[in-house]
């Protein structure tokens, strides 16, 4: 997982790209969620470990004792206990699916079914003209979804963070 993290962007783009060719998902949201979630799965994966594995083991073996299944143990003392690192990680690989600019301009021809950053790119800039005013009008609102996403998991995200920075925390 950590492999795929440490290649670039670019380097994933052409193999990507003749998958999703084969496949005939080119131009389709299929295929464009096929593309985040090749870049996103490895880092999201990666952060997670972390916060599981600063679960202490006694915790689940004490829900163990008491009948939980493992099922149970995973969604009654694990997630509650992992929940701010789950959403510093979702708010992570959010902000990286949004910002990404090169998997839909490559996979994505048509400019009804791009994400909303690249189709701003496109709308406003022409062959031998850029609407800067307009472009940074339409950038402005649509950094709104995101600040409204990191304002509304903010204290999670900071305690996620910080999970094992401070001693006896």
């Amino acid at each position: 997982m950590l492999l795929f993290r440490m290649l670039p962007l670019v380097v994933l783009l052409a193999p990507l790209y003749l998958l999703l060719l084969h496949a005939r998902l080119l131009d389709t949201h299929t295929g464009l969620v096929v593309g985040f979630v090749t870049f996103g799965l490895p880092f999201a994966v990666w952060m997670l470990k972390s916060f599981i594995d600063a679960v202490p083991i006694e915790i689940e073996e004490a829900a163990r004792v008491d009948g939980y299944t493992r099922w149970q143990i995973v969604r009654k003392v694990v997630v509650p206990l992992i929940l701010p690192g789950l959403l510093t990680t979702a708010t992570f690989v959010f902000m990286e699916a949004w910002n990404n600019l090169i998997y839909p301009l490559t996979f994505i021809n048509t400019l009804e079914k791009q994400t909303l950053p690249a189709a701003l790119v496109l709308t406003f800039t022409g062959q031998f003209k850029t609407d800067w005013g307009g472009m940074m009008a339409a950038a402005t609102l649509t950094t709104l979804p995101l600040m409204i996403a990191f304002f509304a998991v903010q204290r999670s995200m900071v305690r996620g963070l910080t999970t094992g920075a401070v001693a006896g925390a």
